[in-house]
């Protein structure tokens, strides 16, 4: 797993895969939402995190902020929420490439300068806020699920 990924360890897992096969195709919207769900705690908590830089030409101050986004992605199978800024594939794309560093800092000055550059430290917002709303984005994404199978009927 990535940096700032988490799992969720699902108790009777056979039952919730014939829960899963009993639906059908009805259980990747339930899953998208239940995902979603979750993502969007990270997603405010992160957002919460993100201190106002300086307002210059390109970059407002809150661009950082906004740009924190919920996204979801399914191939096969397999359904996935990304939070975060930029592409699920590339941390520093975007007009908001920047958050990368933020997040895990950078040195300032040309790589020529070699250990003569200035340390910017790391300001983590995406990491501490799944940190610290992990349980409960998990817990929602549980909940979400449930509800999910109780409206098509399935126990």
């Amino acid at each position: 797993m990535a940096k700032g990924d988490f799992s969720i360890n699902v108790v009777n897992l056979e039952r919730f895969n014939a829960q899963l096969i009993q639906l059908g195709m009805a259980a990747k919207p339930i899953l998208k939402d239940a995902l979603k769900a979750g993502g969007k705690i990270i997603q405010a908590a992160a957002q919460s995190h993100v201190k106002d830089g300086p307002n210059k030409k390109d970059h407002k101050p809150g661009t950082l902020r906004k740009s924190i986004k919920v996204r979801m992605s399914s191939r096969g199978g397999n359904v996935r929420a990304f939070v975060g800024t930029g592409s699920k594939d590339n941390l520093y794309s975007g007009k908001t490439f920047y958050g990368g560093f933020v997040e895990f800092g950078h040195k300032l000055g040309r790589r020529k300068l070699g250990n003569a550059r200035r340390d910017v430290p790391a300001h983590p917002f995406m990491s501490l806020a799944v940190k610290e709303k992990r349980d409960q984005a998990g817990a929602v994404i549980i909940e979400t699920i449930r509800a999910g199978l109780a409206r098509e009927g399935v126990t």
